[in-house]
């Protein structure tokens, strides 16, 4: 913002702007870091999550390792840092189905 930009306040409708980062997970070599990215996306404007990893260096920019129109969630190394297990959920509401995934 430079200061010739004008304030204005918050309104509803900012809030399916946000972009929420969350739930880091350290690989056991401590070489990258696996994260949540939820945002609100879409015509439909469905809540959306998906699995990002970069290295814990930073030496390179994020990158998805899941996508589509689910959500991805709680992701967790397996023990030789090989596997990324995590949990998919397809669905809304009642008929929603979790799925355990791991890749």
């Amino acid at each position: 913002m430079t200061a010739q930009t004008s304030r204005r306040r918050l309104v509803p409708e900012d809030l399916y702007r946000f972009v929420l980062c969350e739930d880091p997970q350290i690989s056991p070599d401590g070489e990258w870091v696996a994260f949540v990215r939820s945002a609100v996306e879409g015509e439909d404007r469905e809540y959306r999550s998906e699995i990002w990893l970069v290295r814990a260096d930073g030496a390179a920019p994020p990158r998805r390792f899941t996508a589509g129109p689910v959500r991805d969630a709680q992701p967790r190394w397996s023990p030789d840092g090989r596997r990324l297990a995590f949990v998919r959920t397809v669905g809304k509401g009642q008929e929603a189905d979790r799925q355990i995934w791991i890749i």
